[in-house]
């Protein structure tokens, strides 16, 4: 069930999946599927496939009024590509497998559970194409297999979260996405930094990246931590490419393309915080996971103040001012939670509570915020409009809380750090 496995030519015994987990090696034998192993028959493709493949060519226009529009939009991009380079049927028969596959997804967390059945069919034939393929020595479309089954995967764990689904039923979906994102980030190391890749698919192949370090998040911690590190280090280049070029188009072009998925970056500081204060249960290597979250946390603390002009810029082109108050407070959560969770302590003491007043005080202006846009329609808000006011105040509290943990020193009286929100 995932791509990290060397795969084997016809002429050898059986695959070797070393560096896989043992619990999770087994999961690269799924049961044949009924369909016989692909052929050149699957030129031709059915009606019902015709569509699906259409439903994801539209993706973009189809989810323009959602939310995070561009992430969609960022997707289409790439099954388009791939639509350029194949044909509108996709004629590699395992890449229009893993398209289906997330296709599949998709309609599934749309509501349509007749599609989960079309997820589990097309990501068997990926698995079978996958099982006779030396991973070792990967090709780019290798990559996209395992991308697309990734995806897939995390849009069936968001959908059973939303559902409410038995927890049994949460573990096997991370425990999937977690196999792909693993297979991903192996195949990606194996390629390497080819520069013919890139140049081949541009600015696509930095989206798939982006994409999984979006829709990634809900895999195992040990991955999350591999996530966070893969796309810091692309924001460093892509900061450092900014930096040395005096084209004005080419760094506007640079901030667009990051600011499409830039919260990516919020998403890690807050899964690597929870990863220190051991919110996940680590089965396995647990000082390991910590030690490395802990690092990279550190990383990203730093990252906005390094990258200062070329930051900066990417978060006032098209992040609402919401979005920019939740990098704020997530930043600062996270400084106080390394304060709290390490010793030595990160910073000396008086430093650790000013974060801590500075979290509360950013937290108060965000609560007020959130409010004073709806006083004037109060009772004519959209039900969306509500839930995120909602959110949003239940937000700020939790933020204050954060601040808590923080004791303040004898000569600072507790209500200087805990001020009351007002009441909506």
């Amino acid at each position: 069930m995932g791509p990290s496995k060397q795969l084997v030519k016809s002429n050898t015994v059986a695959p070797t999946i070393d560096f896989l987990p043992i619990e999770f090696q087994s999961a690269f034998y799924p049961p044949e599927p009924s369909r016989p192993p692909p052929t050149a028959i699957d030129a031709v493709i059915d009606d019902r496939e015709v569509q699906m493949l259409q439903f994801m060519y539209t993706l973009e226009s189809r989810y323009r009024d959602r939310d995070h529009h561009a992430h969609w939009d960022i997707l289409t991009q790439i099954i388009q590509r791939l639509k350029v380079d194949h044909g509108s049927s996709i004629n590699d028969h395992s890449l229009r497998a893993a398209v289906l596959a997330c296709a599949g997804a998709i309609m599934f967390i749309d509501g349509h559970s007749e599609y989960e059945q079309r997820l589990d069919e097309y990501s068997n034939r990926v698995y079978q194409v996958l099982m006779r393929k030396d991973l070792n020595s990967p090709e780019p479309e290798d990559y996209f297999l395992v991308f697309f089954l990734a995806i897939a995967e995390s849009f069936r764990f968001c959908c059973y979260q939303n559902s409410s689904r038995p927890v049994s039923d949460l573990n096997r979906a991370r425990r999937a996405l977690s196999i792909h994102v693993r297979g991903s980030l192996t195949i990606k190391k194996r390629l390497g930094p080819d520069a013919a890749i890139a140049k081949r698919f541009g600015q696509i192949w930095v989206y798939t990246q982006d994409l999984l370090a979006l829709w990634g998040i809900y895999a195992d911690p040990g991955e999350v931590v591999e996530l966070a590190s893969l796309y810091r280090e692309q924001l460093s280049k892509v900061q450092t490419e900014y930096e040395n070029s005096s084209d004005e188009i080419s760094r506007a072009q640079l901030v667009k393309a990051t600011a499409a998925t830039a919260s990516a970056f919020g998403n890690f500081v807050v899964l690597l915080s929870k990863i220190v204060l051991g919110g996940f249960d680590i089965v396995e290597e647990v000082d390991t996971v910590q030690t490395a979250a802990v690092s990279e946390l550190k990383r990203y603390i730093c990252f906005p103040d390094d990258a200062s002009d070329f930051w900066t810029a990417v978060t006032s082109s098209c992040i609402s001012s919401r979005d920019r108050h939740y990098e704020t407070l997530q930043l600062l959560a996270s400084k106080v939670i390394l304060h709290v969770a390490k010793e030595p302590p990160f910073v000396p003491y008086p430093e650790g509570f000013t974060w801590a007043k500075e979290l509360v005080n950013v937290a108060h202006s965000f609560h007020d915020e959130s409010l004073s846009p709806n006083y004037a329609d109060f009772g004519f808000q959209t039900s969306n409009e509500s839930g995120r006011q909602s959110w949003d105040e239940r937000a700020a509290v939790v933020f204050v809380s954060i601040a808590s943990l923080v004791v303040p020193p004898a000569s600072c009286s507790v209500e200087c750090l805990h001020r009351k929100l007002p009441r909506s």
